[in-house]
Protein backbone atom coordinates (compact mmCIF):
# COMPACT_ATOMS: atom_id res chain seq x y z
CA UNK A 1 0.00 0.00 0.00
CA UNK A 2 2.85 2.40 0.87
CA UNK A 3 4.49 1.76 -2.49
CA UNK A 4 1.23 2.36 -4.32
CA UNK A 5 0.48 5.60 -2.46
CA UNK A 6 4.02 6.86 -2.92
CA UNK A 7 3.86 6.02 -6.59
CA UNK A 8 0.57 7.83 -7.00
CA UNK A 9 1.90 10.94 -5.24
CA UNK A 10 4.91 11.04 -7.51
CA UNK A 11 2.65 11.05 -10.55
CA UNK A 12 4.14 7.98 -12.16
CA UNK A 13 0.87 6.15 -12.64
CA UNK A 14 -0.57 8.22 -15.47
CA UNK A 15 -0.62 5.27 -17.83
CA UNK A 16 -2.06 2.82 -15.31
CA UNK A 17 -5.76 2.36 -14.55
CA UNK A 18 -7.05 4.97 -12.13
CA UNK A 19 -8.98 2.27 -10.23
CA UNK A 20 -5.66 0.77 -9.16
CA UNK A 21 -5.13 3.62 -6.71
CA UNK A 22 -8.73 4.14 -5.50
CA UNK A 23 -10.94 2.41 -2.98
CA UNK A 24 -14.12 0.62 -4.03
CA UNK A 25 -16.33 3.49 -2.87
CA UNK A 26 -14.27 6.03 -4.81
CA UNK A 27 -14.51 3.95 -7.96
CA UNK A 28 -18.30 3.68 -7.61
CA UNK A 29 -18.60 7.46 -7.22
CA UNK A 30 -16.41 7.96 -10.26
CA UNK A 31 -18.51 5.59 -12.33
CA UNK A 32 -21.75 7.25 -11.23
CA UNK A 33 -20.43 10.68 -12.12
CA UNK A 34 -19.40 9.65 -15.61
CA UNK A 35 -22.46 7.52 -16.23
CA UNK A 36 -24.13 10.65 -17.59
CA UNK A 37 -21.46 10.84 -20.29
CA UNK A 38 -21.80 7.27 -21.52
CA UNK A 39 -20.81 7.19 -25.16
CA UNK A 40 -22.94 5.55 -27.80
CA UNK A 41 -20.11 4.32 -30.03
CA UNK A 42 -18.64 1.75 -27.65
CA UNK A 43 -17.90 -0.83 -30.35
CA UNK A 44 -16.07 1.65 -32.59
CA UNK A 45 -14.21 3.05 -29.59
CA UNK A 46 -13.17 -0.46 -28.54
CA UNK A 47 -11.95 -1.12 -32.07
CA UNK A 48 -9.81 2.04 -32.06
CA UNK A 49 -8.48 1.23 -28.60
CA UNK A 50 -7.47 -2.24 -29.79
CA UNK A 51 -5.89 -0.67 -32.86
CA UNK A 52 -3.74 1.60 -30.70
CA UNK A 53 -2.44 -1.44 -28.82
CA UNK A 54 -1.54 -3.26 -32.02
CA UNK A 55 2.24 -3.82 -32.23
CA UNK A 56 2.11 -3.24 -35.98
CA UNK A 57 0.85 0.31 -35.43
CA UNK A 58 3.75 0.92 -33.07
CA UNK A 59 6.18 -0.28 -35.74
CA UNK A 60 4.53 2.00 -38.32
CA UNK A 61 4.72 5.05 -36.04
CA UNK A 62 8.35 4.40 -35.07
CA UNK A 63 9.24 3.96 -38.75
CA UNK A 64 7.42 7.20 -39.58
CA UNK A 65 9.36 9.13 -36.94
CA UNK A 66 12.67 7.69 -38.15
CA UNK A 67 11.87 8.51 -41.79
CA UNK A 68 10.83 12.00 -40.69
CA UNK A 69 14.18 12.40 -38.93
CA UNK A 70 15.94 11.34 -42.15
CA UNK A 71 14.05 13.94 -44.19
CA UNK A 72 14.80 16.65 -41.62
CA UNK A 73 18.48 15.76 -41.92
CA UNK A 74 18.27 15.96 -45.71
CA UNK A 75 16.75 19.44 -45.51
CA UNK A 76 19.89 20.75 -43.80
CA UNK A 77 21.71 20.33 -47.13
CA UNK A 78 20.83 23.27 -49.40
CA UNK A 79 21.52 21.33 -52.60
CA UNK A 80 19.23 18.45 -51.62
CA UNK A 81 16.58 20.89 -50.40
CA UNK A 82 16.63 22.70 -53.75
CA UNK A 83 16.67 19.57 -55.93
CA UNK A 84 14.07 17.62 -53.91
CA UNK A 85 11.93 20.54 -52.80
CA UNK A 86 8.61 19.14 -54.05
CA UNK A 87 9.29 15.63 -52.77
CA UNK A 88 10.26 16.83 -49.29
CA UNK A 89 7.17 19.05 -49.01
CA UNK A 90 4.88 16.20 -50.09
CA UNK A 91 6.57 13.80 -47.66
CA UNK A 92 6.15 16.33 -44.85
CA UNK A 93 2.42 16.65 -45.55
CA UNK A 94 1.98 12.86 -45.52
CA UNK A 95 3.95 12.45 -42.28
CA UNK A 96 2.02 15.29 -40.67
CA UNK A 97 -1.23 13.63 -41.70
CA UNK A 98 -0.11 10.40 -39.99
CA UNK A 99 0.77 12.27 -36.78
CA UNK A 100 -2.56 14.11 -36.84
CA UNK A 101 -4.53 10.91 -37.38
CA UNK A 102 -2.83 9.23 -34.44
CA UNK A 103 -3.47 12.29 -32.26
CA UNK A 104 -7.16 12.42 -33.15
CA UNK A 105 -7.60 8.69 -32.49
CA UNK A 106 -5.97 9.01 -29.07
CA UNK A 107 -8.20 11.96 -28.21
CA UNK A 108 -11.32 10.24 -29.54
CA UNK A 109 -10.77 7.05 -27.54
CA UNK A 110 -10.44 8.79 -24.16
CA UNK A 111 -11.20 12.54 -24.35
CA UNK A 112 -11.85 12.89 -20.60
CA UNK A 113 -8.43 11.63 -19.52
CA UNK A 114 -6.49 12.64 -22.62
CA UNK A 115 -4.80 15.71 -21.13
CA UNK A 116 -3.85 13.86 -17.94
CA UNK A 117 -0.99 12.16 -19.77
CA UNK A 118 2.19 14.18 -20.13
CA UNK A 119 3.01 12.32 -23.33
CA UNK A 120 -0.28 13.37 -24.92
CA UNK A 121 0.52 16.97 -24.03
CA UNK A 122 3.95 16.53 -25.59
CA UNK A 123 2.36 15.16 -28.77
CA UNK A 124 -0.01 18.14 -28.85
CA UNK A 125 2.89 20.59 -28.56
CA UNK A 126 4.83 18.77 -31.28
CA UNK A 127 1.80 18.83 -33.55
CA UNK A 128 1.28 22.55 -32.89
CA UNK A 129 4.86 23.36 -33.90
CA UNK A 130 4.45 21.12 -36.95
CA UNK A 131 1.53 23.20 -38.23
CA UNK A 132 2.92 26.67 -37.43
CA UNK A 133 5.24 26.89 -40.49
CA UNK A 134 2.20 26.44 -42.73
CA UNK A 135 0.71 29.66 -41.31
CA UNK A 136 3.60 31.78 -42.64
CA UNK A 137 4.32 32.75 -46.23
CA UNK A 138 7.92 31.62 -46.71
CA UNK A 139 8.11 33.39 -50.09
CA UNK A 140 7.75 36.74 -48.32
CA UNK A 141 11.25 37.86 -47.32
CA UNK A 142 9.76 39.77 -44.40
CA UNK A 143 8.60 36.56 -42.73
CA UNK A 144 11.23 34.13 -44.02
CA UNK A 145 13.29 34.27 -40.82
CA UNK A 146 10.22 33.39 -38.74
CA UNK A 147 9.39 30.54 -41.10
CA UNK A 148 12.96 29.25 -41.02
CA UNK A 149 13.01 29.37 -37.20
CA UNK A 150 9.74 27.45 -36.91
CA UNK A 151 10.99 24.97 -39.49
CA UNK A 152 13.98 24.31 -37.27
CA UNK A 153 11.65 23.38 -34.42
CA UNK A 154 10.40 20.46 -36.51
CA UNK A 155 13.25 18.47 -35.02
CA UNK A 156 11.02 18.19 -31.93
CA UNK A 157 9.08 15.51 -33.81
CA UNK A 158 11.87 13.07 -32.96
CA UNK A 159 10.74 13.29 -29.32
CA UNK A 160 7.73 11.19 -30.31
CA UNK A 161 10.06 8.20 -30.04
CA UNK A 162 9.87 8.58 -26.25
CA UNK A 163 6.20 7.65 -26.30
CA UNK A 164 6.91 4.40 -28.16
CA UNK A 165 9.78 3.22 -25.97
CA UNK A 166 8.93 1.86 -22.53
CA UNK A 167 12.49 2.30 -21.32
CA UNK A 168 12.68 5.94 -22.39
CA UNK A 169 9.25 6.65 -20.89
CA UNK A 170 10.32 5.26 -17.53
CA UNK A 171 13.60 7.17 -17.67
CA UNK A 172 11.93 10.49 -18.56
CA UNK A 173 9.29 10.05 -15.86
CA UNK A 174 11.94 9.27 -13.27
CA UNK A 175 14.07 12.19 -14.45
CA UNK A 176 11.10 14.54 -14.15
CA UNK A 177 10.50 13.45 -10.56
CA UNK A 178 14.22 13.73 -9.82
CA UNK A 179 14.27 17.42 -10.72
CA UNK A 180 12.17 18.19 -7.64
CA UNK A 181 15.08 17.03 -5.50
CA UNK A 182 17.88 18.29 -7.72
CA UNK A 183 16.53 21.85 -7.68
CA UNK A 184 17.77 22.31 -4.09
CA UNK A 185 21.27 21.18 -5.04
CA UNK A 186 21.23 23.62 -7.96
CA UNK A 187 20.13 26.46 -5.67
CA UNK A 188 23.03 25.73 -3.28
CA UNK A 189 25.44 25.59 -6.22
CA UNK A 190 24.16 28.93 -7.53
CA UNK A 191 24.56 30.55 -4.10
CA UNK A 192 28.14 29.28 -3.96
CA UNK A 193 28.84 30.66 -7.44
CA UNK A 194 27.22 34.00 -6.56
CA UNK A 195 29.39 34.39 -3.45
CA UNK A 196 32.59 33.54 -5.32
CA UNK A 197 31.56 35.75 -8.25
CA UNK A 198 31.30 38.77 -5.94
CA UNK A 199 34.63 37.87 -4.31
CA UNK A 200 36.31 37.28 -7.65
CA UNK A 201 35.04 40.56 -9.07
CA UNK A 202 36.32 42.44 -6.03
CA UNK A 203 39.72 40.72 -6.07
CA UNK A 204 40.45 40.43 -9.78
CA UNK A 205 38.00 42.71 -11.61
CA UNK A 206 39.82 46.03 -11.29
CA UNK A 207 39.25 48.03 -14.51
CA UNK A 208 42.92 49.09 -14.70
CA UNK A 209 45.02 46.22 -13.37
CA UNK A 210 42.56 43.33 -13.15
CA UNK A 211 41.38 40.59 -15.51
CA UNK A 212 38.39 42.48 -16.91
CA UNK A 213 37.60 39.84 -19.52
CA UNK A 214 36.88 37.15 -16.93
CA UNK A 215 36.08 39.11 -13.76
CA UNK A 216 35.17 42.62 -14.93
CA UNK A 217 31.47 42.33 -14.03
CA UNK A 218 29.10 39.92 -12.32
CA UNK A 219 27.96 38.27 -15.56
CA UNK A 220 31.49 37.50 -16.77
CA UNK A 221 32.48 36.33 -13.29
CA UNK A 222 29.57 33.88 -13.15
CA UNK A 223 30.46 32.60 -16.62
CA UNK A 224 34.07 32.12 -15.52
CA UNK A 225 32.95 30.22 -12.42
CA UNK A 226 30.72 28.02 -14.57
CA UNK A 227 33.83 27.04 -16.53
CA UNK A 228 35.61 26.30 -13.26
CA UNK A 229 32.77 24.21 -11.83
CA UNK A 230 32.83 22.03 -14.95
CA UNK A 231 36.67 22.00 -14.86
CA UNK A 232 36.62 23.12 -18.49
CA UNK A 233 39.68 25.19 -19.36
CA UNK A 234 40.37 26.10 -15.75
CA UNK A 235 44.14 26.11 -16.38
CA UNK A 236 43.75 28.83 -19.02
CA UNK A 237 41.64 30.91 -16.65
CA UNK A 238 44.23 30.52 -13.91
CA UNK A 239 47.04 31.42 -16.31
CA UNK A 240 45.16 34.59 -17.26
CA UNK A 241 45.00 35.61 -13.60
CA UNK A 242 48.70 34.92 -13.11
CA UNK A 243 49.54 36.94 -16.22
CA UNK A 244 47.86 39.90 -14.51
CA UNK A 245 50.02 39.38 -11.41
CA UNK A 246 47.52 37.50 -9.23
CA UNK A 247 49.76 34.60 -8.21
CA UNK A 248 47.91 34.06 -4.94
CA UNK A 249 44.71 33.43 -6.93
CA UNK A 250 45.63 29.75 -7.05
CA UNK A 251 44.15 29.30 -3.58
CA UNK A 252 40.90 30.96 -4.72
CA UNK A 253 40.68 28.70 -7.79
CA UNK A 254 41.50 25.49 -5.92
CA UNK A 255 39.00 26.17 -3.12
CA UNK A 256 36.20 26.90 -5.57
CA UNK A 257 36.94 23.79 -7.67
CA UNK A 258 36.99 21.63 -4.53
CA UNK A 259 33.63 22.99 -3.39
CA UNK A 260 31.95 23.52 -6.75
CA UNK A 261 33.10 20.46 -8.68
CA UNK A 262 34.09 17.78 -6.18
CA UNK A 263 31.26 18.52 -3.73
CA UNK A 264 28.23 20.18 -5.32
CA UNK A 265 28.61 19.10 -8.96
CA UNK A 266 29.21 15.47 -8.02
CA UNK A 267 26.40 15.71 -5.47
CA UNK A 268 24.13 16.81 -8.32
CA UNK A 269 25.13 13.80 -10.44
CA UNK A 270 24.77 11.43 -7.49
CA UNK A 271 21.29 12.68 -6.61
CA UNK A 272 20.15 12.24 -10.21
CA UNK A 273 21.47 8.67 -10.45
CA UNK A 274 20.08 7.59 -7.07
CA UNK A 275 16.64 9.07 -7.71
CA UNK A 276 16.38 7.55 -11.17
CA UNK A 277 17.24 4.12 -9.77
CA UNK A 278 14.67 4.49 -6.98
CA UNK A 279 11.92 5.64 -9.34
CA UNK A 280 12.59 2.81 -11.82
CA UNK A 281 12.63 0.19 -9.04
CA UNK A 282 9.36 1.56 -7.69
CA UNK A 283 7.80 1.49 -11.15
CA UNK A 284 8.74 -2.14 -11.79
CA UNK A 285 7.64 -3.15 -8.28
CA UNK A 286 4.19 -1.62 -8.73
CA UNK A 287 3.90 -3.05 -12.23
CA UNK A 288 4.61 -6.56 -10.93
CA UNK A 289 2.02 -6.08 -8.16
CA UNK A 290 -0.62 -5.18 -10.76
CA UNK A 291 0.27 -8.06 -13.09
CA UNK A 292 0.25 -10.70 -10.37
Amino acid sequence: MEITESFHKRGLALRLPVETFKSTSEVKVKHSLFALFKRQDTEFCAYLSKLLQNPMLRVIMISTVLVNALFITMETDYNIRFQSHTFLELADVIILAIYTTEFLILFYVDPLNFWRSGYNILNAVILLFAYLPYTIDKNNTKYYWSWSTLKGFQVLRILKLIDYSRGMRNLMTALGQTMKTVIYVLILLFLLMFIFAILGHGLYGDPDTGDRGNWGNLASALFTLFSLVTVDGWTDLQSSLEDHGFTASRAFTIVFILLGFFVFFNMFIGVVIINIQEEENMFYTLENMIVY
